[in-house]
């Protein structure tokens, strides 16, 4: 038989009921600090808006393309997400293609 205490072998002992002020406090929170309050009340735009979008990624696309940079180190300059943006220069590259120089019809 084992020696592990169960509920059958346990010692008898005085229960004494949790009396709950002793043992919880409910504290107020602290007041918020006004610089963080003021930081966090007006998030910065997640994306621009559905109407400008397309401009915006376009305009984004051309300033990449003449800046001379890598992608991820431009997003990383201009605070967008870099897979975003790749995912505009792929969206938009035919607009950016250049069209060959139109040759004569030979007959």
């Amino acid at each position: 038989m084992s020696s592990f205490p169960t509920k059958g072998r346990a010692a008898p002992g005085a229960r004494q009921p949790l009396h709950y002020p002793d043992h919880i406090w409910i504290v107020a929170p602290k007041e918020p600090d006004p610089a963080q309050t003021a930081a966090l009340s007006s998030p910065p735009p997640l994306r621009p808006p559905a109407a400008g979008r397309h401009t915006f990624w376009r305009d984004h696309v051309r300033a990449w393309r003449d800046s001379g940079l890598r992608r991820a180190a431009y997003a990383e300059v201009h605070g967008l997400e870099p897979r975003t943006l790749n995912h505009w220069i792929a969206r938009l590259r035919q607009m950016f293609r250049r069209r060959p120089a139109a040759t004569p019809e030979r007959f």
